[in-house]
């Protein structure tokens, strides 16, 4: 089975690097992306003054204003808890606590609960195998498969090989995972691959009775007042549980305190302390490039203090130190992996070790008022937030009564592949491809419509603020915040620069366009995505090249070639000619 999946992988990879034709999916397209639902509610958490926590607001302030001008972070929402309350929060503009925001990998850490939960109840155990669990009547899985447990799932250390690019390749996760081969023998090694976390979801609807969503409603997020999630699902039905999970980040924060108090929220015991503490406490060690943390039960812990880390990609991160009764939430859109990054070196610098006073200190007015200042930070047209040179608000005026009239321009086909509104990261982890952008109409009232393929996307931009929009693409939706600004190039054309945050996700698309008589120039970036992807095609090729089954049909790509394609993936250009 492992040959087929690699194949799958190929031609998937191949793809990528062809240039040439569009890309195909490999598997059906299966639709996921839902609307938040207007039912329900997100229940917000009491906020207090630093001060009154035994915290000095100086001391939050230029932690809070650096992380927010990091230019390769892209920080999006940040909140600062101790003991429960909120005592800094900042939100660039567009985004909120109280809108769900994808999760990715973060969710391990929520799916591993439900399984705590199985096992204080009797009904798991972690050194069960899984062949006596599955019982998928397959003759060889009892020999093959023989000694792996719940346990190697939980610690990362099951070695099996089919991993996440099964989920673009693979119609049957649990069949493809149960026939895989091993890199290593179980519980020898570490190799993170979110397929264990899959296989927990699945054993959760095997044992428990209950698919992964509906187990944890009643018996962790009722109890911990969330009301508003969703969760992604495999081709058989079953919640992805390492990954595919969407929640606001005021109730990622009430994951954290429940790590925080080690099963226990609000004075209720929802996890044994003794399973939390199991939990929380380093299980496998993990290679020092990863980061400084090694793997407990499908959290990252600390090698210098008793602090564990709920850790997704792209930054989306729920950082936990029981000790000092402290936990930060952030969401990002940063290319940074594992723990790497200048984010957390800021967040050790500042929590490893510290402990805030146990009265409460003198307020500081002057210093309070400074920290809720970044508490709504200004859109950002680019990562970099270079905002100069900028045009002013009456020519602006000016300029959108002046282009926004109506004006079509058309774009070939051929060289429009890979220029889309939509990210291509976003194309690839949804694995739905746009078809490439035909036309883009300005209309009154600043609103672009881009024709791709056989779908008008609408938007409306704000020049002051961000406007949302509920854009439908390929039968998902998504809210989109929609800002820009006018500038001039060195060549006296008008440049209209233009962010798209598609809020709910770790992604931007950026785009500029320069206005040329009768030709418009766009050029499209994006964040987070090309590095992540770039090293994502580079260690396939390295791997595929590798397998002796498949070296006659692979010709090794070299790097500068497929430096150039990532390239034209993530920053196209292409032209369009006026309509007249």
């Amino acid at each position: 089975m492992d040959l087929i999946v690699q194949a799958n992988a190929l031609r998937m990879a191949l793809q990528f690097f062809d240039g040439k034709e569009k890309i195909e999916n490999i598997i059906p397209y299966q639709p996921q992306k839902k609307p938040m639902p207007k039912e329900g509610k997100i229940n917000l958490l009491p906020r207090a003054k630093p001060e009154e926590l035994g915290i000095k607001s100086e001391y939050l302030y230029p932690l809070i204003y650096n992380l927010s001008h990091l230019p390769e972070l892209d920080l999006h929402t940040l909140q600062i808890l101790v003991k429960g309350q909120v005592i800094a929060e900042s939100y660039l503009d567009g985004y909120s606590n109280n809108r769900w925001s994808i999760t990715h990998s973060m969710c391990k850490s929520i799916t591993v609960l439900a399984i705590l939960i199985l096992i204080d109840q009797g009904k798991l155990d972690l050194k069960q195998r899984l062949v006596d669990l599955l019982d998928d009547g397959n003759v060889l899985t009892p020999v093959t498969h023989k000694d792996l447990t719940v346990r190697h799932l939980l610690t990362m250390s099951s070695g099996i090989v089919f991993n996440e690019i099964g989920a673009i390749t693979s119609e049957d996760w649990t069949k493809d995972f149960m026939e895989s081969g091993f890199r290593f023998e179980p519980g020898q090694d570490f190799h993170y691959n979110s397929m264990n976390s899959y296989m927990l979801s699945y054993l959760v609807k095997k044992v428990g009775g209950l698919n992964l969503s509906d187990f944890l409603k009643t018996r962790l997020f009722t109890p911990l007042g969330i009301e508003v999630f969703d969760w992604e699902l495999s081709p058989q039905g079953i919640e992805k549980g390492g990954w595919g999970m969407y929640l606001a980040p005021e109730d990622m924060a009430k994951i954290g305190m429940l790590f925080c108090q080690k099963g226990v929220y609000q004075d209720q015991v929802i996890i044994s302390q003794e399973l939390m503490e199991a939990a929380m406490s380093g299980q496998t060690e993990v290679p020092h490039s990863f980061g400084n943390y090694d793997y407990g039960y499908h959290c990252w812990v600390s090698r210098h203090d008793k602090s564990v880390l709920l850790n997704g990609m792209f930054g989306q991160n729920v950082a936990v130190f029981p000790e000092s009764e402290i936990v930060i939430v952030a969401t990002a859109g940063t290319n940074a992996v594992f723990q790497q990054g200048e984010y957390f070196r800021y967040i050790r610098r500042y929590f490893e070790g510290f402990k805030p006073a146990e009265q409460p200190l003198p307020e500081n007015p002057e210093a309070h008022s400074k920290l809720l200042e970044l508490k709504r930070r200004p859109h950002k047209l680019a990562p970099q937030d270079v905002m100069t040179n900028f045009l002013g608000a009456a020519e602006t005026e000016k300029l959108n009564r002046q282009y926004f009239d109506g004006s079509i321009y058309e774009f070939e086909t051929g060289e429009a592949h890979n220029v889309s509104f939509v990210p291509m990261v976003q194309q690839i982890l949804r694995n739905g491809y746009s078809r490439g952008l035909q036309a883009l109409t300005l209309m009154d009232e600043n609103t672009m419509v881009f024709l791709q393929g056989d779908e008008l996307l609408s938007v409306e931009i704000g020049f002051d603020q961000s406007k949302l929009n509920q854009i439908e693409t390929k039968e998902e939706t998504y809210t989109v915040g929609a800002f820009a600004a006018w500038s001039k190039d060195v060549e006296g054309n008008f440049v209209l620069t233009c962010r798209f945050s598609f809020v709910e996700t770790a992604s931007s698309r950026f785009l500029t366009l320069v206005f040329k008589e009768e030709e418009l120039a766009l050029e499209f970036y994006e964040t987070p995505g090309r590095e992540m992807i770039y090293r994502g095609l580079s260690n396939l090729n390295e791997e595929l090249a590798r397998t002796k089954t498949l070296e006659e049909l692979l010709v090794k790509i070299e790097e500068d070639v497929l430096s150039r394609r990532v390239d034209q993936l993530f920053n196209p250009k292409s032209i369009g000619k006026l309509r007249k």
